[in-house]
């Protein structure tokens, strides 16, 4: 009885997994489709390297007046971020 069980859930792995990837097959895109999408994702960089150009932040700061950070005391172990 065993057998026969594992056989089955053999037989209904292998057909799950000749059919998963003919859900996955989809649309094939067109040519004008892919055009457009490489044209949108080509503004969008314009875009971005343009904002990156700007300045956003015009104030200046004068920091030379403040002392030399000096520690007090050195710090050892372990450094963990989580998140």
């Amino acid at each position: 009885m065993r057998t026969r069980v594992r056989t089955i859930g053999r037989a209904l792995v292998g057909i799950a997994a000749l059919v998963v990837p003919l859900g996955s097959i989809g649309q094939v895109a067109s040519p004008e489709d892919s055009r457009k999408s490489l044209q949108a994702q080509a503004e969008r960089a314009g875009v971005i390297a343009e904002r990156g150009r700007q300045a956003h932040y015009t104030r200046r700061f004068d920091l030379s007046g403040l002392p030399k950070y000096v520690p007090e005391k050195q710090l050892t172990g372990w450094l963990r971020i989580h998140g």
